[in-house]
Order: C-alpha cells, then structure tokens, then sequence
C-alpha cells in the first residue's frame, strides 16, 4: 500500500509539472513573441545535451550503489563527494566553451550567464538519493514550490517589455535552488570524517564512471534517432505532417512522465533485493512490468473517451487515418517504460555494456527501415509512426534477450561479493 501511495502522490506532482509549461507557455509567448520563444526552446533543447552528458548515468547508477552499500556509509560519502569534484570539472568545461561561443560572437553574453546557470543547476540536481532512500515525495515537493517562482514571475512580473533572458532565469533559478537543498540534503546524511583526497577518485567511483559510458552513450545514440526522422520526413513528405507527428510526441512524452514513477519507485527496491532475495526481486519485477501494462491499459481507454477534444484542442483533424495512427504510435509508451525498466534491471546486474550496441542497432535498422518503405508507400504519417514502433520495440526485445542471458550464473557471482563484503 506505502508503494501505491507514494507512486499516487509523485503522479499528481509529475500532471501538475506538465501543466506548468501549458499555462504559462501562451502568457509567454503573447509577452515576448513566437519568434523569441523559438529562440529559447533551440537553447534550450541545446542545453539538454549538455546536462545529458554530465548527468553520465550517475542518477541511475548510484540508485543501485546505495542500495548495496548502504552500510558502508563511508564507501559512498567518498563516491558523493567524487562525483561532485567530476560534476565541477565539467561545469568548468562547459563555462569554458560557453564563454568561447561568446568571445567569438556565437551567443550573446546574458543568455550566455542565464544557460551556464540552467546547465549547471541541472548537473548537481541529486534526485539520485531521494530515489534510493524513498524520500522522492519530499524531493518532489520541493521542487514543485520552487517551480511556483516560475509561474509568479510569469503572471505578475513578465510584461510585454520582458527579455527572453528574464524568463529563462525564472526557469534557472528554481533549478539553483533545488540544486542547492539536494546536496546540502545529502552531503548532511552522508558525511562522515575520513580523508578526502582532492585530485584523485575512489576506485568505486571509477567503476561507477566506466558504467556509466555504457548508459550515456546509448541515450545519446537513442536521442539523434527522433530528429534524424524528422529530418527524413520533412524532406520526403512535409512539414504538416511533422507538425502532426510533434503533437503525438508530446501527449507521449506527457503520458510517459505520469506513469515513470512507477518505475522510480521499485527501481531501488529491486536494487535492495537483487543480492539479499533474488526470488522476491523476480516477483516484484514481474509486478512492475504488469503494472506498467495495466497503466498504459487505462490509458488508451481513457483517451478512446476524450480523443475527439485532445485533436480538436490541438487543431488536429479527427481523419480515421490520424486517429489510427496515434494509437500505433501511442505503442511507444508501452515500450518506452519497459525499456526503462529493463535498462534500470541491467544496471542492477551491473550489465550495462552492451546497452550502446542495442541502441544504435534498433536506431540503424529503423532508419534504414522508414528510408527503404518511403519509396513504396504514400502514406507517410502511418509509415512514421510503425517506424518509431520498430525501434522502441526492437530495443526492447534486444534488451530483454541480454537481460536474460546467463542471469543465474551472474547472481551466484554478485552473491558471492555480497558475502565477502559482509566478512
């Protein structure tokens, strides 16, 4: 019932997260214009990358370290403090570029303050450790008052004389604040006195960085193959049917960020379990998987009620083809959060090399897929969208079958150091 409960209330936070940008997006827009708003989705989308980067896995890795090491408090202060010394070394790395973009008059200098702010706020976030100690109600809180400073600037301080460097640090700032809580939180919990070295890393840490290349490095794969098909679609059909596709991908990417928590949520309850009972982390993985189908169930037949008024609010047409291929496309939800929890159980087993291969060879085989069938088929919207079906399922099933592969022999493995730790 405590899982139910905690999954019920990080739901209602992720809606009122998404509902944010839709009610402050059009006083936006109506304040600074399209064009300027354009100009802060493009740095922003930019950014991403940056964060992605930095971000390196640590967020999904050290979840299942703290779970496995929890006792040995010291092992992961020094890991914590490690990763803020890399954490440092990146943001300075990044503030270096940034300020060669402007010194060669690539960006202009405010924006380029307000995004070094934003990119490094998003570095030091530590969601990592509320996930692992179950606290991620709390987090969550905290971030959504904090996000509230957002929405105050935007209704009773943003005037038509507003710059769109003003409105991206009311975007940064909130992030600097929780930035700031989450690792005054933790370095609190965690610290105890030991010798901290400053200019070399733990040998747990290097293992957890090595990890996480593995991680990094399929996202980064997984995230060019979305606008490669836009590129691809815009060019062999049109921009309208881009527009449509960027529609789907949003009520997608809503419907996936509702439902994550459930994996949020038993990701570090399988870390704990792996070792510990291996019989009961197959039975609450297995219940996870079905909650997720059950979830995506209701879904569909929640928006089978509503989808007239969803495409109608969108200005979409309600053509049996659209509607048809929605509901091809909406597959991806299913697979997205099953791949997650895949790729979560793999970091478990610390088997995340071959992560990377699986990425770029269900992007590959996709896209040579949507190339080979646009010559032969007229109805591209359809084609798209089976298209994004091929890859997320593709991924899925290669994921499965590596999740699976010789499993018992590795957990006698990982047993065994569970126990020469304990001695």
């Amino acid at each position: 019932m405590k899982i139910i409960k905690v999954i019920g209330l990080l739901q209602i936070a992720k809606l009122f997260e998404l509902l944010i940008p839709i009610v402050a997006i059009p006083v936006v827009i109506k304040n600074i214009g399209l064009s300027e708003f354009g100009v802060i989705t493009k740095i922003l989308a930019c950014s991403a990358y940056c964060v992605m980067i930095g971000e390196w896995g640590f967020n999904t890795n050290l979840v299942s370290f703290l779970k496995l090491k929890k006792e040995r408090t010291q092992k992961v202060f020094l890991v914590f403090i490690d990763v803020i010394k890399i954490r440092v070394i990146y943001s300075l790395f990044v503030a270096i570029v940034i300020l060669n973009l402007v010194l060669f008059d690539c960006l202009d200098s405010l924006i380029a303050i307000v995004i070094t702010l934003w990119i490094i706020a998003s570095i030091f976030q530590c969601r990592w450790y509320f996930q692992a100690e179950d606290k991620l109600v709390l987090y969550t809180i905290v971030s959504m008052l904090s996000k509230l400073g957002t929405l105050w600037y935007v209704f009773f301080i943003m005037d038509e004389n507003s710059i769109k460097e003003s409105y991206l640090m009311s975007l940064a700032l909130p992030m600097l604040f929780v930035s700031f809580f989450g690792n005054l939180y933790v370095f609190r919990m965690l610290y105890t006195k030991c010798k901290i070295n400053l200019f070399s890393f733990c040998l747990d840490f290097k293992i957890l960085f090595y990890e996480g290349w593995s991680l990094i490095s399929s996202r980064v794969i997984s995230n060019l193959f979305n606008p490669a098909i836009i590129y691809l679609t815009a060019n062999l059909y049109s921009n309208e049917i881009v527009g449509i596709l960027g529609v789907f991908q949003k009520i997608g990417t809503g419907v996936v960020a509702i439902l994550t928590p459930i994996n949020e949520v038993i990701y570090p309850r399988l870390a704990g379990l792996y070792v510990s009972n291996n019989s009961e982390y197959k039975k609450i993985f297995l219940y996870q998987l079905s909650a997720l189908v059950a979830a995506f169930t209701l879904f569909l037949l929640f928006f089978n009620i509503i989808e007239n008024q969803v495409f109608s609010y969108f200005n979409i047409s309600s053509e049996i083809e659209i509607i048809v291929t929605f509901y091809i496309y909406s597959i991806t939800i299913l697979t997205n959060l099953m791949n997650m929890a895949f790729v979560n159980a793999l970091v478990i087993k610390t088997r995340t090399r071959r992560i990377s291969l699986i990425s770029m060879t269900s992007v590959i085989i996709s896209i040579i897929t949507f190339y080979f069938f646009s010559s032969t088929t007229n109805s591209g919207l359809i084609l798209i969208a089976l298209t994004y079906v091929i890859q997320q399922v593709l991924s899925l099933l290669l994921v499965f079958l590596y999740y699976n592969r010789g499993k018992n022999f590795e957990h006698d493995i990982k047993s065994n150091k569970g126990i020469e730790d304990e001695k």
